[in-house]
């Protein structure tokens, strides 16, 4: 099956992705929030469903989280989270384990 253009376009664009996490926005009003929402993870697995460049699977990791797996649809992402510091990679496709 071949990809779609808007899968082709989140593949492409993996490697920019993340480079708006430091924008005021992001970084003063979404991550706080949601970082605050979730409260402590110590201890917890975690489903980071959608989970992009893994922007928040490292935050969560980072904030006691003792499993994070990633899921993705876009194997740039994917590969965009490896490179930025997913430990590993599953056999299973689309996953990246934190």
């Amino acid at each position: 099956m071949s990809a779609t253009a808007a899968e082709r376009q989140f593949d492409e664009l993996a490697s920019l992705y993340e480079d708006v996490a430091p924008w005021p926005f992001r970084r003063d009003i979404e991550v706080p929030s949601v970082l605050h929402s979730l409260g402590d993870l110590t201890r917890s697995d975690v489903l980071d469903f959608g989970c992009g460049a893994g922007l928040y699977s490292r935050l969560l990791a980072g904030r006691g989280a003792r499993r994070v797996v990633g899921h993705d649809a876009s194997e740039g992402m994917l590969s965009a989270a490896r490179q930025r510091g997913g430990r590993r990679s599953s056999a299973a496709s689309n996953t990246c384990l934190g």
